[in-house]
């Protein structure tokens, strides 16, 4: 999968087509944190991140920082895996994506489970359930 998605990456890059450059990019991310490597799925979501950044694209920007916080959080750095799960939230709040802004807080609730900080992740979780449950 990692493969298929860096040449879909390097047709996409070829092509100019930044968006689904991003796309391929979270694809290697995600292949990434499957064979457990959180380093190298960190490098493609900050290329992702930044290329959505660049595009004005806030949806894909969140998908990117969160794909950074999951392989923050595979990585052992949990405060980076706060500051990009919250920055996302952020951008979806912004945004008005509730299904997007209930699976960040789904995500958030993981990472201070992680931190072991059980009163912010059931805040979290509520919030993410309650935002669910509107859908």
């Amino acid at each position: 999968a990692s493969e298929r998605a860096s040449t879909a990456r390097d047709i996409c890059r070829a092509a100019d087509d930044g968006r689904l450059e991003a796309a391929a990019l979270l694809a290697i991310a995600r292949a990434r944190l499957s064979m457990e490597l959180p380093s190298e799925a960190l490098g493609a979501a900050s290329d992702a991140s930044a290329i959505s950044r660049r595009l004005g694209d806030v949806q894909g920007r969140a998908m990117a920082l969160r794909a950074q916080a999951a392989a923050h959080l595979a990585g052992g750095s949990l405060d980076d895996a706060l500051r990009a799960s919250s920055e996302a939230l952020e951008l979806l709040r912004e945004s008005k994506s509730t299904k997007g802004q209930a699976y960040e807080l789904e995500m958030l609730a993981h990472t201070h489970l992680q931190r072991r900080r059980p009163n912010e992740a059931l805040a979290a979780a509520r919030e993410a359930e309650a935002l669910f449950r509107s859908l």
